[in-house]
């Protein structure tokens, strides 16, 4: 009798010990979130969906991130799709700012980078512009980046921030 108790008791141990690591393994393998592929061509598209008017970092509406980049890319272009229900206009402005030391700051740049404006985007609709990096006038470091556009709804002007890595 007592024999059996300690077989029963060993069983339930095992078992007990081969369910935790199981699940130990499972929520490692879920944490880990595989990198993105760095894109190398010199011309990248980045599709954004704007969804909600809520900053979610303060002051931006982060609508892209974790896009990586060869060191050599020239012009990222930005697929916006509207999913709110009312129309949004895209300034034509946009600047770009480098995370350093745990805070975002603007590239020195003497540039005011002024691409093609884009259109009403009526709900469900899209358009694309370009961003040009302009790697004539800047030596762009490896690093963490984000592109900052400025766009409006009924009259109210919001920022959007598409953040990016350049990696060798």
């Amino acid at each position: 009798m007592q024999k059996r108790r300690l077989i029963t008791l060993s069983i339930a141990l095992l078992l007990l010990l081969l369910c935790s690591y199981g699940c130990d393994n499972a929520k490692k393998s879920e944490s880990v979130v595989p990198e993105a592929p760095i894109i190398t061509e010199a011309h990248a598209t980045v599709h954004v969906t704007i969804n909600t008017l809520v900053p979610n970092d303060g002051r931006l509406i982060v609508v892209s991130q974790g896009n990586r980049f060869s060191h050599d890319l020239e012009i990222i272009e930005v697929e916006v799709v509207n999913h709110i229900n009312d129309s949004i206009l895209v300034e034509n402005t946009y600047y770009f700012e480098e995370y350093k030391n745990g805070a975002w700051i603007g590239v020195p740049l003497t540039l005011t980078f002024q691409g093609p404006g884009l259109p009403s985007i009526s709900p469900g609709s899209s358009c694309t512009t370009l961003c040009d990096l302009h790697l004539k006038s800047y030596n762009w470091p490896t690093g963490e980046y984000r592109i900052v556009k400025e766009f409006r709804v009924n009259n109210k002007t919001y920022k959007m921030s598409i953040e990016f890595e350049l990696c060798e």
